[in-house]
């Protein structure tokens, strides 16, 4: 019984002592991985900033024309959705000035009407 039992000991042992040499191995080849995610990482961070300080340099040489500023300047340069509703909104915003400018119209003879039926009523009324 006792020599089972320091048999089964000793080849637990034994499995132990694998598992060890494997998780070492194992825990190798991750410092491993890290080191190269790490080297990996601080290249695309310099490349980031390398393209960052190209376009910074890029947009410094290049002028923009002053039309391209100005709302649906770059009209083409919009996806499809915002250039129609763009258009949509300029057709509407025409339509409501023309229609402003009717009733504006129509206001101004209106009280034009009103001015002169005064007139009359305090003339009729002079008399």
């Amino acid at each position: 019984d006792y020599k089972t039992r320091a048999t089964d000991a000793e080849v637990r042992l034994v499995d132990y002592e694998d598992e060890i040499k494997r998780l070492e191995e194992l825990g190798g080849d991750i410092t491993g991985l890290n080191k190269e995610l790490k080297l990996a990482t601080f290249r695309q961070q310099e490349e980031s900033e390398d393209l960052r300080r190209k376009m910074q340099q890029h947009e410094e040489t290049v002028t923009i024309p002053t039309e391209t500023h100005a709302v649906g300047g770059g009209i083409s340069e919009l996806n499809p959705e915002l250039k129609e509703e763009l258009l949509r909104l300029r057709n509407e915003n025409a339509r409501l000035k023309v229609f402003a400018a009717k009733r504006e119209d129509d206001s101004v003879q209106r009280l034009e009407e009103k001015l002169d039926d005064a007139i009359r009523l305090s003339a009729k009324f002079k008399e």
